[in-house]
């Protein structure tokens, strides 16, 4: 009788270790998958991160080479945004200071015009706004544009619209454009002291 009792000792605690054995392969099966999704989603979003990057930098606007400048014209000095006084001009302020009115152009913006008709210009800087009775003008180097062209008086509306802010706003038929005027400081008061013959309307 005393054998078969120690062959039962001998078997329960073979059983437990199988037992215990088999549960820890068990734990590491089941951690196993739980692991490797937040492997492969780590891995997705370092691959994405440069692909991000790639992509903003694709969306990024050229530069505008253009600028303020102040140069001169046979009828007196003149302000224009643009990469030269004949290249990619967007606007231009001609002062005529024997006239006592300035000239504003708007360079090949308007949409649904033709040469010879009636068009309003409109350009603001936060509070100050300007508004031209202008004329369609034909384009010289683009026969399928025109300009707009319009005299105003010389007068503080004129100046205050050079002044201070960071953009300024132009509306033509068809268009809303904003030009940028970080590089007008310094610009527009030179051209203001021409065109009042040497003072400042401040």
């Amino acid at each position: 009788m005393g054998s078969p009792r120690l062959h039962d000792n001998r078997i329960f605690p073979m059983r437990r270790r199988s037992s215990r054995a088999i549960l820890f392969i068990a734990s590491l099966l089941v951690a196993a998958p739980a692991a490797s999704p937040i492997d492969a989603a780590a891995q997705t979003a370092k691959a994405k991160k440069p692909a991000a990057k790639d992509a903003a930098k694709k969306k990024e606007p050229p530069h505008d080479l253009r600028s303020w400048n102040v140069g001169r014209e046979a009828a007196g000095p003149v302000i224009f945004f643009g990469k030269s006084q004949s290249e990619e001009v967007a606007v231009s302020f001609t002062c005529q200071p024997d006239a006592g009115l300035v000239r504003v152009i708007a360079y090949g913006t308007a949409r649904g015009v033709k040469a010879g008709d009636g068009a309003r210009l409109r350009l603001s800087n936060g509070p100050a706004r300007l508004e031209v009775a202008a004329i369609a003008l034909p384009n010289d180097k683009n026969a399928n544009v025109v300009d707009l062209g319009g005299t105003t008086k010389i007068s503080p509306r004129v100046f205050n619209l050079l002044r201070g802010g960071d953009t300024m706003v132009m509306e033509v038929p068809g268009r809303t454009i904003g030009l940028s005027l970080k590089t007008l400081p310094g610009k527009n008061e030179q051209f203001e002291r021409a065109c009042l013959g040497g003072k400042s309307g401040k």
